[in-house]
């Protein structure tokens, strides 16, 4: 058997020494007990070089991944985390605005009725008119294709009758609004033309679509509470800030997607089926 070790041959030391000093490096010896340190080298990167490739990716999908979590989201992709699908979504857009909640606020809106009020809560309520619902639109907004849906005439562009839900919980406000005068507008609007059981329905109806919606919404905004002169007790101070959608860019893309389609277009289709009974 071989000794596991090659004896060192004598000879003058100082050849053995000048023979280790003046061998090139790198140089791979093939003689008896020599190691091949540059195969070894690259042997060694060949090993490591996926682990540190691998790592170098894990990295990048880590530092994106922090990215996205620290990065505040847009106004479109809060709309859409907080709402049901609406093509409108792409109005949407988010400001900070200070409610004035005063008693006496002198607001378009409000006061003795008169043709300039009334013609404020047309424009952003009920003259925004229909819109046109795609069908692929349909499935989206939870609703079947049934056979009852009103459709457009594919002269007139097709697809379904619909409507912003803002333009009708607006027209509700404004029928109580209306309601509340009604000795002006008994002759006047032909809500109030109606049996009074009718009447008294519809009211009844639109307080309960605002009930709802302000239930779904459920602003959590605090109001504070003053002392004030002549009052015995607390007074509220409904002066609020809200974070609020910009509703005149929603207003806008209402009108900017109005359908312009006569009333005496819209009309029941040959494969149009009624319902028994209203939705």
């Amino acid at each position: 058997m071989s000794p596991p070790y090659s004896p060192i041959a004598q000879g003058d030391p100082r050849e053995s020494s000048e023979t280790l000093l003046t061998q090139p490096t790198g140089v791979n010896a093939h003689g008896n007990g020599a190691c091949q340190c540059g195969h070894h080298r690259s042997s060694a990167w060949h090993r490591s070089w996926p682990w540190l490739a691998a790592a170098a990716v894990l990295s990048v999908v880590a530092l994106a991944a922090i990215i996205q979590l620290t990065r505040s989201p847009s106004d479109a992709q809060c709309a859409a985390r907080l709402s049901t699908y609406s093509p409108a979504l792409d109005a949407v857009a988010y400001h900070t605005v200070d409610f004035n909640g005063s008693f006496r606020f002198p607001s378009e809106y409000r006061g003795v009725p008169s043709p300039a009020i009334d013609a404020a809560w047309e424009y952003i309520s009920m003259k925004p008119g229909a819109l046109r619902i795609a069908p692929d639109e349909l499935n989206k907004i939870g609703k079947p294709a049934n056979p009852s849906l009103v459709r457009f005439q594919d002269d007139d562009g097709g697809g379904y009758m619909g409507s912003l839900e803002f333009t009708h919980q607006l027209h509700c406000l404004n029928a109580l609004r209306k309601y509340s005068y009604r000795e002006y507008y008994d002759g006047r609007d032909p809500m109030f033309d109606a049996r009074p059981d009718t009447v008294r329905t519809h009211v009844d109806h639109c307080i309960e679509m605002l009930r709802q919606t302000l239930m779904c919404h459920a602003d959590t905004g605090l109001i504070t509470y003053d002392w004030v002169a002549g009052h015995s007790t607390q007074y509220p101070d409904f002066s609020t800030r809200h974070v609020c959608r910009d509703f005149s860019r929603v207003l806008r893309w209402a009108y900017d997607h109005h359908v312009h389609v006569p009333e005496r277009r819209v009309v029941r289709l040959a494969d149009n089926v009624d319902l028994a009974e209203e939705p």
